[in-house]
């Protein structure tokens, strides 16, 4: 997946398109569907907590909302690749500053052979959001470390 980082400037009402490249580096095809999560950051160190749309709190600084793609779900073929044109719209009425969001995108399991069952990890990936929009002059974050275990 990459990028691993999206940076843009926005003002508010913009609408702006973005696109991710999902690889499928398997033997097997991939679908993906996108699933949004705002981020913010726990702790003296600044860790990354995502915050899922779910959650009936989210920070002052939220994209919810904001992403989406022309279509629900994609399927990559198998050692292919393929660009996703990711979406963000701003809302008209958003104050200068900076927004902090996830772009993830989940990989749905195959479906079971009929009368069996079985039991898969879901993974998720995708950029960290970055959007500065026009009339403020806030910090930017900046993240020097990314690892996924």
């Amino acid at each position: 997946m990459s990028p691993v980082f999206v940076e843009t400037q926005a003002s508010a009402g913009d609408e702006l398109t973005e696109t991710i490249t999902v690889s499928a580096t398997g033997d097997e095809p991939i679908t993906v569907e996108l699933v949004h999560a705002d981020f913010g950051f726990s702790g003296e160190d600044y860790g990354v907590v995502l915050i899922r749309d779910e959650a009936p709190d989210t920070t002052a600084f939220s994209t919810r909302g904001w992403f989406s793609l022309p279509k629900p779900r994609y399927t990559v073929p198998a050692g292919g690749s393929r660009d996703l044109p990711l979406r963000i719209e701003v809302p008209d009425n958003t104050p200068g500053g900076t927004y902090l969001g996830a772009a993830l995108l989940r990989v749905l399991p195959p479906d079971a052979a009929a009368g069996g069952s079985q039991v898969q990890a879901v993974p998720e990936a995708g950029p960290l959001v970055f959007i500065s929009v026009d009339g403020g002059d806030p910090p930017k974050p900046k993240l020097s470390r990314f690892e996924v275990p």
